[in-house]
């Protein structure tokens, strides 16, 4: 008979997201500030000061957060937060960073401004932000409020888009709040390329790529609302062509294929890959209805018949990559440095190239390292969700979507920072650190649940798991609402 001790170690882990006792009303507050630092960092505009480099509304809570921390750490309020391997891979980076500064300046003779000793504090920020996704612990609970605070945050920007679309009034007073630059301004007039609140096409391109599986997912394991999942994927296939994004819809159509790639160890398989291939064909009927009945947007779609033949790619293969792998070969080991002085105007259009030419090999691995561990994290948690029984699995769906959603959010970056920016994206950076922490985190309760049910395991056949079975002193769910 399993003991108390691992009953009441689960059943807390599932109503709280630990397997230690909580305080109610810390775990309350953990989930508000989840919610809001995670919806803010893709609503909110950015905020620009003259001489000051940019910076984000995401940024001044995540300072504020942790000022709070600290105080309620030195008042004994709360525990110090967990060893992240992640702390090691962002100080390596900012040696790798410290390095290449002094490199640059000393041996090369580059003219060095302040703005290049900020990059030494920038390679903690996706630290910062996956620590607070994951020491917050969220419930399942707490968990499936995230999706729904998501979904329908992921409902504005799309209907935003489609305004900015229809040139309605009122997104002429908000655009200059948003934009990023006259050049997408233009795009928007000009060729209908919609940027919402995200600045760029491109970016918004990017946060629908990872929408729209995420809440594919939610559909398949049943999280939430059938009717608003639904809703949301047909939205963002609506605008995700609206977009223009030629990189949004090929990373788009990876991440639909890791879903179906993840669908094939589901339990109901066969009628989860039906219901999948129904769902994709609806998305592609969508998307070909609507680039069809705009005509500058299915123009760019239509060149991806010869790509090597797209003006964008010609550049980058022709200028932006070359210009890039020369200073990369001119300094291949610790790189330029930042260097504003010379590279703030000049774009490479590719980040594993803009590492390589501004940190050399030595900082490549450092960065690289940021994606590839979270991954390896990931990996080991859905490999350790398969030793769930069917009835934990339905109690833990959100932690598994969740799983699944950092796993393709990574995998993606990677594809994506070929030719775009995920790690020095701004406008996502908050957002993807945040997402990748509270998908490390769901791995790791699906691992520690998958440890505590087969403690509990008879050898007997047949016996039904006594795990989270009601008794005397099972603990209830947490009633809370936003």
């Amino acid at each position: 008979m399993i003991s108390e001790n691992v009953r009441r170690r689960a059943e807390s882990l599932l109503w709280t997201g630990s397997s230690e006792p909580r305080n109610p009303a810390s775990q309350t507050l953990g989930e508000l500030a989840i919610l809001i630092i995670v919806c803010l960092s893709v609503l909110a505009p950015g905020l620009y000061y003259t001489n000051t480099p940019q910076t984000r509304q995401e940024l001044l809570l995540l300072v504020f957060y942790i000022l709070i921390y600290v105080w309620l750490l030195m008042a004994g309020r709360v525990r110090l937060i967990r060893f992240h391997f992640l702390a090691v891979i962002a100080a390596g980076f900012s040696l790798s960073a410290v390095a290449s500064i002094f490199y640059a300046g000393i041996v090369l003779r580059h003219e060095l401004v302040y703005r290049d000793y900020f990059e030494i504090l920038k390679a903690w920020l996706p630290f910062l932000f996956f620590a607070v996704g994951y020491e917050v612990e969220l419930s399942e609970a707490g968990l499936q409020r995230l999706l729904n605070w998501l979904g329908y945050t992921t409902l504005v920007i799309c209907l935003y888009a489609w305004a900015q679309y229809r040139m309605m009034a009122f997104t002429f007073v908000i655009n200059p709040y948003f934009s990023g630059s006259e050049k997408h301004d233009k795009a928007l007039l000009v060729y209908h390329r919609v940027y919402s609140t995200l600045s760029n096409p491109n970016v918004l391109g990017q946060f629908l790529t990872w929408m729209l599986p995420a809440f594919t997912l939610a559909l398949l394991f049943q999280v939430g609302s059938r009717l608003r999942n639904s809703v949301i994927v047909i939205a963002c296939t609506i605008t995700l062509v609206l977009t223009g994004s030629r990189y949004g819809l090929l990373t788009a159509a990876l991440g639909i294929a890791i879903v179906f790639y993840l669908a094939i160890y589901m339990r109901s398989r066969v009628t989860v890959l039906v219901g999948l291939l129904l769902l994709v064909a609806t998305m592609a009927a969508t998307f070909a209805i609507v680039q069809r009945n705009v005509t500058t947007i299915s123009q760019r779609f239509q060149e991806l018949r010869d790509p090597m033949q797209i003006e964008s790619i010609r550049e980058r293969l022709d200028h932006l990559w070359g210009d890039a792998a020369d200073y990369f070969i001119s300094s291949p080991w610790v790189g330029h440095g930042p260097n504003k002085q010379i590279f703030l105007d000049i774009y490479s259009d590719s980040e594993y190239l803009n590492v390589l030419k501004q940190y050399g090999v030595l900082g490549f691995i450092w960065y690289f390292a940021y994606y590839c561990w979270p991954i390896y994290q990931l990996t080991k948690g859905l490999k350790s969700s398969a030793q769930l029984s069917a009835e934990m699995e339905s109690k833990l769906r959100t932690n598994r979507v969740m799983s699944c959603v950092g796993f393709i959010v990574l995998l993606t970056a990677l594809v994506m920072n070929i030719g775009e920016f995920t790690f020095y994206n701004w406008e996502l950076l908050g957002f993807i650190w945040l997402l990748v922490g509270l998908s490390v985190r769901a791995t790791d309760v699906l691992g520690e649940m998958s440890s505590l049910t087969a403690a509990e395991r008879r050898p007997a056949t047949g016996s039904r798991s006594t795990l989270l079975r009601p008794t005397a002193f099972t603990a209830s769910p947490p009633r809370t609402s936003y």
